[in-house]
């Protein structure tokens, strides 16, 4: 276990917001070069209201959603800390690098797709 890895938040609440952007530009570069997207969901609404539309949506609520609820445990731990849980700032530290991971994933899935598609162009 890392010790004060909460003093990380900042830091991985940024990549978040970075990984969210990388996504939604590898994203919409797959499926405007012929890609498609693996959720059904996305793929669905993606047909019905256009790409660039779904994928901005999804990255607004996403953020939306996420950002504020670690921000909160980023800037105001003592808080956190006094009123939720002991311990909680620390959870959100390590669910943010997994969320991170998650996008790390993504982004270079969605890079590695990219490069098979120019292949074939």
């Amino acid at each position: 276990m890392l010790k004060n890895v909460e003093k990380y938040n900042v830091p991985l609440l940024v990549a978040l917001i970075v990984l969210n952007l990388l996504d939604f530009v590898t994203t919409y570069f797959c499926i405007t070069m012929g890609g498609n997207e693996a959720n059904p969901l996305l793929a669905y609404l993606m047909e019905a209201y256009g790409t660039i539309w779904v994928i901005l949506y999804v990255k607004l609520v996403i953020i939306a959603v996420l950002i504020p609820f670690f921000s909160i445990a980023s800037y105001y731990p003592e808080l956190i800390e006094q009123h939720v849980r002991p311990g909680f700032t620390t959870f959100v530290a390590y669910l943010l690098m997994a969320v991170n991971a998650m996008y790390v994933y993504v982004v270079v899935n969605n890079l590695y797709i990219i490069s098979i598609l120019q292949e074939y162009q």
